[in-house]
């Protein structure tokens, strides 16, 4: 088992507010996705076409919020 050190503070200070901020742009971003699909899958029902497209603003969704929590464990804050 190796045992890795700990990032420095000068490295810290700087990169989790960053992977925040991060986080927030992309769920931010498969919000704004999710609102944009509900539209199309409504015009696309009315139409009477294909729906899909919307499984994947999920998915990364589920992606993003699995990948703070992994970051989470691997960064502990205190």
């Amino acid at each position: 088992m190796v045992n890795a050190k700990s990032l420095p503070p000068q490295v810290t200070q700087y990169l989790y507010p960053m992977l925040g901020w991060l986080a927030w742009m992309v769920l931010l971003v498969c919000i704004a996705r999710t609102i944009f699909l509900a539209g199309l899958l409504g015009v696309r029902v009315y139409r009477d076409e294909a729906t899909e497209g919307l499984a994947g603003s999920l998915l990364a969704a589920v992606l993003v919020g699995s990948a703070s929590g992994i970051a989470a464990a691997l960064f502990p804050t205190h």
